[in-house]
């Protein structure tokens, strides 16, 4: 009996401090951590327990050398009646390195007998890449960069750098913006969008952007070239890099297309005006001027002959740096021959410098009709430019007399119709002032100037000065002759038949010296008859004719 009883002690003892099989496990395999937070690792307790049961967890792999955590190890309990779930908590140290992401793992262990560690028993615990481990990138140069359109594509190169982390391969993507209308990225400058690779350890990199060659006058474009993002996580900063391709082909071209001169009397000199970096409108600035350029021109005969009706030869116009305007010397030469209008050219060619050549680039110089042998028919103008203009007192006169002249050649009998035109706001048919309102100027052969007769109707009629315009009408002439130049004439017919009125003093009665009033003074009875237009101002000049002085005035 007392041998049983033994061995039930023995076996007693042997006993574990459970009831039943009692087993641990991770409930948590994977966990990512940033640096500088806590995390925590559950562990799973199945089966019941009497006593406490403890369990530790540690760093199996790789040895935390660099402290990456504070404390390598947690121990964890579980209670009698407590939950079957527990969590150790670790901290991840923070400092100032950049690291890629590094993984450890964790092994659960149990301290108390009779209990089992089931699987899973190792956790992976991943500190995620921080403080820029991949790097923080940015443009080196200072901005803006000034490059400059060559004659064919060129490359402009924008240093990008990479900050703190030099870890793993990157690829930074990058966009060229314009709010400049004139400034086209994908045009002006390829590409428009691209990526930059850089490569583990790699400190500093070429972004390449290629500035597209044309022949297009541009002032200065500006472009916005941003680095938009990365890969692996990596930062870019927002400072953009301001790219600025200088104003460039400048324009070289003619003032106008069209020049007209007339021969002689003499040698005429004329000069032809040549621009550089001027626009369209004649006034804007367009492309750099800031250097000298240079472009070729050449003289190309047409109907008329270079030696007999003009004098020139090819050359060269030099701008030197910021001048905006040449000249082409011409000589127009006279001789007695009668000729019709005619004309050569002046072309443009191989310009040289930071310049294009645009329209117009040639240009024709017209030697206007000269001895002609029918004439040519014009009015006789004041100076040369304006339109004649006759004064018709309808009062004292009746006819306008237009001197009408026939120049070059006089062979010939030749005419030309003329017509009259009301140009002013009065109503009515130009007939009604105007006795003939159409008719024809006769030069006879050797004629050079003929009179053209306007003759008005002599009314009584109070009227205010009318316009007429007098023209001589092209499509009209006859023997060959040809109208050109002033066709125009102004007739006046001035204000008539007392469209003012008449001013004239009343009677000597109606006129008398108030001497009630001090000082004294004259009134004088003035009236006024027939139109009575408008407002009148009259000067009286009273003078006294009596005996004796007067005092006063």
């Amino acid at each position: 009996m007392s041998s049983l009883m033994g061995l039930l002690i023995l076996l007693l003892g042997l006993l574990p401090l459970t009831a039943g099989q009692v087993s641990v496990s991770f409930q948590d395999t994977a966990v990512m951590v940033n640096e500088g937070e806590q995390f925590s690792l559950r562990v799973q307790k199945s089966g019941p327990v009497t006593k406490v049961i403890n369990v530790i967890v540690e760093i199996k792999s790789p040895p935390d050398t660099n402290n990456d955590f504070v404390g390598t190890s947690r121990v964890g309990s579980f209670y009698p009646g407590g939950p079957d779930l527990i969590s150790l908590t670790f901290t991840v140290n923070d400092d100032n390195d950049p690291e890629t992401e590094e993984t450890f793992t964790f092994e659960l262990k149990v301290i108390s007998e009779g209990v089992t560690v089931n699987a899973p028993r190792v956790a992976a615990v991943t500190i995620a890449a921080n403080d820029d481990a991949y790097g923080v990138f940015s443009f080196v140069d200072t901005s803006p960069v000034l490059v400059t359109e060559d004659t064919i594509t060129s490359v402009v190169n924008l240093r990008v750098g990479r900050e703190k982390g030099l870890f793993g391969q990157v690829a930074v993507t990058y966009l060229v913006n314009s709010s400049d209308a004139s400034a086209v990225p994908g045009v002006d400058i390829t590409p428009r969008t691209g990526v930059l690779v850089f490569r583990d350890g790699e400190v500093q990199n070429y972004l390449q952007l290629q500035i597209r060659a044309d022949s297009i006058p541009e002032n200065n474009e500006e472009f916005r070239v941003t680095l938009t993002s990365a890969t692996q996580g990596a930062r870019v900063t927002e400072q953009e890099m301001i790219l600025i391709i200088q104003a460039n082909d400048a324009p070289i071209r003619f003032q106008q297309s069209e020049y007209r001169f007339d021969e002689g009397p003499g040698t005429t000199s004329v000069s032809i005006q040549v621009l550089r970096g001027i626009d369209e409108d004649g006034q804007s600035r367009i492309g750099s001027v800031n250097s000298i350029a240079s472009v070729d021109y050449f003289l190309v005969s047409d109907t008329a002959t270079s030696g007999l009706d003009f004098r020139g030869s090819n050359g060269q116009v030099v701008f030197s740096a910021g001048q905006t305007s040449g000249f082409i010397q011409i000589e127009i030469l006279d001789d007695s021959d009668p000729e019709m209008e005619e004309t050569f050219g002046i072309v443009l060619s191989g310009p040289k410098g930071d310049a294009i050549i645009t329209y117009p680039t040639k240009i024709n110089v017209r030697i206007n009709a000269n001895d002609n042998p029918n004439g040519v028919l014009s009015f006789v103008s004041p100076n040369g430019v304006s339109y004649p203009e006759v004064k018709v007192n309808e009062d004292t006169g009746s006819v306008g007399i237009f001197p009408v002249q026939r120049n070059a050649g006089t062979f010939g009998t030749v005419s030309v119709t003329w017509q009259v035109f009301r140009n002013d706001s009065t109503l009515g048919d130009v007939k009604s002032d105007i006795t003939m309102t159409s008719g024809m100027v006769v030069f006879q052969p050797g004629q050079t100037q003929q009179k053209l007769n306007v003759s008005v109707v002599n009314d009584i009629i109070p009227e205010p000065t009318e316009r007429y315009i007098v023209r001589l009408m092209p499509g009209t002439e006859t023997g060959g002759a040809r109208v050109e130049g002033i066709t125009e004439g102004v007739l006046l017919v001035e204000d008539s038949d007392h469209y003012y009125g008449s001013v004239f003093l009343g009677g000597d009665s109606e006129h008398s010296i108030v001497v009630t009033s001090n000082p004294r003074y004259l009134q004088v009875n003035v009236q006024r008859s027939n139109g009575n237009q408008g407002d009148l101002t009259l000067n009286l000049t009273v003078t006294y004719t009596g005996s004796g002085s007067v005092s006063g005035q």
